[in-house]
């Protein structure tokens, strides 16, 4: 059974998480501040330390030009995280992604290739 404490800080750790997700999708990059401790690093194929530096990071990866790259691409992966309590609540300490698929749209085709990898 948990306790007071225990349910508390797993609520706030889901709060987190389900942020982190609202922030890369709605791309409210600056948001990522208020999850990540400002030493944080985050590993997606590159090292970002630090609030600039992720938000940098996040800003490139979840943005794209389509006059640049017209094909939509789609990718799943696999997020592991650390976190730390803080005077201000949990916050995210690091995160690193491993990719685990990818789709590409096939520019005038309506088809996509999906590639594949193992999560480690």
């Amino acid at each position: 059974m948990l306790g007071t404490d225990t349910l508390a800080d797993r609520l706030e750790l889901e709060r987190v998480v389900s942020l982190l997700g609202r922030c890369l999708d709605e791309r409210d990059f600056d948001g990522l501040r208020q999850l990540f401790n400002a030493d944080a690093t985050v590993t997606t194929g590159q090292t970002a330390s630090g609030h600039d530096a992720l938000v940098d990071q996040a800003r490139r990866r979840h943005t794209r030009d389509a006059t640049a790259d017209p094909a939509p691409f789609l990718i799943g992966e696999v997020y592991r995280l650390t976190f730390q309590r803080t005077p201000h609540g949990w916050r995210i300490n690091s995160l690193a992604s491993t990719p685990t698929w990818s789709l590409t749209q096939q520019p005038g085709s309506g088809r996509g290739l999906i590639t594949s990898g193992a999560a480690r």
